[in-house]
Protein backbone atom coordinates (compact mmCIF):
# COMPACT_ATOMS: atom_id res chain seq x y z
CA UNK A 1 0.00 0.00 0.00
CA UNK A 2 1.15 3.57 -0.74
CA UNK A 3 1.41 5.89 1.48
CA UNK A 4 0.88 9.84 0.54
CA UNK A 5 3.32 12.30 0.94
CA UNK A 6 3.62 13.32 4.77
CA UNK A 7 1.46 10.76 5.46
CA UNK A 8 2.52 8.13 8.15
CA UNK A 9 0.89 4.15 8.01
CA UNK A 10 -0.33 2.55 11.34
CA UNK A 11 -0.95 -0.61 11.25
CA UNK A 12 -3.58 -1.44 13.51
CA UNK A 13 -3.62 -4.79 12.81
CA UNK A 14 0.12 -5.97 14.49
CA UNK A 15 0.73 -9.49 14.12
CA UNK A 16 0.79 -11.75 17.00
CA UNK A 17 4.43 -13.96 16.93
CA UNK A 18 4.10 -17.37 18.97
CA UNK A 19 7.34 -18.23 20.77
CA UNK A 20 9.36 -20.29 18.16
CA UNK A 21 10.45 -24.14 18.89
CA UNK A 22 14.20 -24.12 18.91
CA UNK A 23 15.03 -26.99 16.44
CA UNK A 24 17.09 -29.89 18.01
CA UNK A 25 20.21 -32.44 16.95
CA UNK A 26 18.16 -35.64 17.12
CA UNK A 27 19.21 -37.98 19.95
CA UNK A 28 22.20 -40.08 19.01
CA UNK A 29 21.98 -43.48 19.91
CA UNK A 30 24.86 -45.01 22.43
CA UNK A 31 27.04 -47.57 21.16
CA UNK A 32 29.31 -49.90 23.57
CA UNK A 33 31.64 -51.31 21.35
CA UNK A 34 33.26 -55.17 23.07
CA UNK A 35 36.05 -56.66 20.81
CA UNK A 36 39.58 -57.35 22.43
CA UNK A 37 41.27 -56.95 18.51
CA UNK A 38 42.13 -53.36 18.98
CA UNK A 39 42.45 -52.59 15.16
CA UNK A 40 38.93 -53.42 14.50
CA UNK A 41 37.88 -52.17 17.51
CA UNK A 42 39.10 -48.99 16.56
CA UNK A 43 37.66 -49.14 13.26
CA UNK A 44 34.09 -50.13 14.81
CA UNK A 45 34.76 -46.89 17.07
CA UNK A 46 35.65 -44.59 14.13
CA UNK A 47 32.62 -45.86 11.98
CA UNK A 48 30.40 -45.13 14.50
CA UNK A 49 31.74 -41.77 15.11
CA UNK A 50 31.07 -40.69 11.20
CA UNK A 51 27.14 -41.96 11.51
CA UNK A 52 25.20 -39.34 12.66
CA UNK A 53 22.55 -41.05 14.34
CA UNK A 54 25.24 -43.17 16.59
CA UNK A 55 27.92 -42.19 19.05
CA UNK A 56 30.31 -44.76 21.13
CA UNK A 57 29.61 -44.19 23.94
CA UNK A 58 32.47 -46.68 25.30
CA UNK A 59 34.73 -49.89 24.61
CA UNK A 60 35.93 -52.53 26.54
CA UNK A 61 38.29 -55.71 25.48
CA UNK A 62 37.33 -58.10 28.41
CA UNK A 63 34.26 -59.21 30.47
CA UNK A 64 35.40 -56.94 33.25
CA UNK A 65 35.52 -54.17 31.62
CA UNK A 66 32.51 -54.60 29.77
CA UNK A 67 30.55 -55.33 32.84
CA UNK A 68 32.19 -51.89 34.27
CA UNK A 69 31.14 -49.90 30.85
CA UNK A 70 28.04 -51.02 30.47
CA UNK A 71 27.07 -50.19 34.25
CA UNK A 72 28.95 -46.22 33.68
CA UNK A 73 27.67 -45.93 30.07
CA UNK A 74 24.34 -46.83 29.97
CA UNK A 75 24.33 -47.80 25.62
CA UNK A 76 21.09 -48.08 23.55
CA UNK A 77 23.29 -51.18 21.83
CA UNK A 78 25.96 -53.35 22.28
CA UNK A 79 28.28 -54.46 19.86
CA UNK A 80 29.95 -57.63 21.02
CA UNK A 81 32.93 -59.96 19.87
CA UNK A 82 32.26 -63.44 20.83
CA UNK A 83 35.45 -64.54 22.34
CA UNK A 84 36.84 -61.73 25.02
CA UNK A 85 39.78 -61.33 27.23
CA UNK A 86 39.18 -63.14 30.64
CA UNK A 87 35.78 -65.01 29.15
CA UNK A 88 33.65 -65.34 26.01
CA UNK A 89 31.58 -63.26 24.64
CA UNK A 90 28.62 -66.05 25.83
CA UNK A 91 29.42 -65.82 29.34
CA UNK A 92 28.71 -61.91 28.93
CA UNK A 93 25.75 -62.26 26.91
CA UNK A 94 24.36 -64.78 29.67
CA UNK A 95 25.08 -62.07 32.76
CA UNK A 96 23.73 -59.15 30.35
CA UNK A 97 20.64 -60.84 29.68
CA UNK A 98 19.73 -61.99 33.01
CA UNK A 99 19.74 -58.40 34.04
CA UNK A 100 19.23 -56.15 31.32
CA UNK A 101 17.24 -57.96 28.85
CA UNK A 102 16.16 -55.36 27.11
CA UNK A 103 19.21 -54.11 26.06
CA UNK A 104 19.92 -55.16 22.53
CA UNK A 105 22.86 -56.60 22.04
CA UNK A 106 24.47 -57.51 18.25
CA UNK A 107 27.07 -60.33 17.74
CA UNK A 108 30.05 -59.46 15.54
CA UNK A 109 32.38 -62.24 15.01
CA UNK A 110 34.73 -64.10 12.30
CA UNK A 111 32.63 -67.26 12.25
CA UNK A 112 30.00 -68.03 9.73
CA UNK A 113 26.86 -67.54 10.27
CA UNK A 114 25.97 -71.24 10.67
CA UNK A 115 27.77 -71.84 13.40
CA UNK A 116 27.38 -69.26 16.05
CA UNK A 117 23.95 -67.07 14.84
CA UNK A 118 21.25 -69.77 16.27
CA UNK A 119 23.27 -69.83 19.51
CA UNK A 120 23.61 -66.33 19.54
CA UNK A 121 20.16 -65.50 19.42
CA UNK A 122 19.05 -67.92 21.71
CA UNK A 123 21.35 -66.69 24.60
CA UNK A 124 19.77 -63.31 23.95
CA UNK A 125 21.66 -61.31 21.04
CA UNK A 126 19.01 -59.28 18.86
CA UNK A 127 21.46 -59.73 15.80
CA UNK A 128 24.26 -61.52 14.27
CA UNK A 129 27.13 -60.39 11.64
CA UNK A 130 30.02 -61.87 10.04
CA UNK A 131 33.07 -59.34 10.61
CA UNK A 132 33.51 -60.12 6.72
CA UNK A 133 30.58 -57.85 6.19
CA UNK A 134 30.23 -54.58 4.61
CA UNK A 135 29.42 -51.20 7.10
CA UNK A 136 25.91 -50.98 5.12
CA UNK A 137 25.41 -54.55 6.60
CA UNK A 138 26.27 -53.42 9.93
CA UNK A 139 24.40 -49.96 9.58
CA UNK A 140 20.80 -52.24 8.73
CA UNK A 141 21.87 -54.66 11.44
CA UNK A 142 21.86 -51.71 14.18
CA UNK A 143 18.34 -49.92 12.44
CA UNK A 144 16.74 -53.57 12.41
CA UNK A 145 17.89 -54.17 16.19
CA UNK A 146 17.02 -50.56 17.67
CA UNK A 147 13.37 -51.06 15.55
CA UNK A 148 12.93 -54.00 17.67
CA UNK A 149 13.46 -56.75 14.94
CA UNK A 150 16.46 -59.37 14.92
CA UNK A 151 19.29 -59.42 11.88
CA UNK A 152 21.33 -62.04 10.83
CA UNK A 153 23.75 -61.07 8.35
CA UNK A 154 23.20 -63.31 4.26
CA UNK A 155 19.73 -63.64 6.00
CA UNK A 156 18.59 -59.75 6.28
CA UNK A 157 15.88 -58.63 9.41
CA UNK A 158 13.49 -60.92 10.43
CA UNK A 159 10.46 -60.42 13.50
CA UNK A 160 11.77 -60.75 17.06
CA UNK A 161 10.69 -64.39 18.43
CA UNK A 162 10.52 -65.96 14.78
Amino acid sequence: MAVPPGHRYVDTHPVSLSPVTPITAPTKRRVLVIENHAMFRQSLIDWISGQTELECCGEAVSVPEAQTALKEKDPDLVLLDLFLEEGDGFEFLRWLKAGLSKLPVIILSQHAEQQYATASLDAGARGYVSKAAATDELQLAIDAVLDGDCYVSGRGAFPAGS
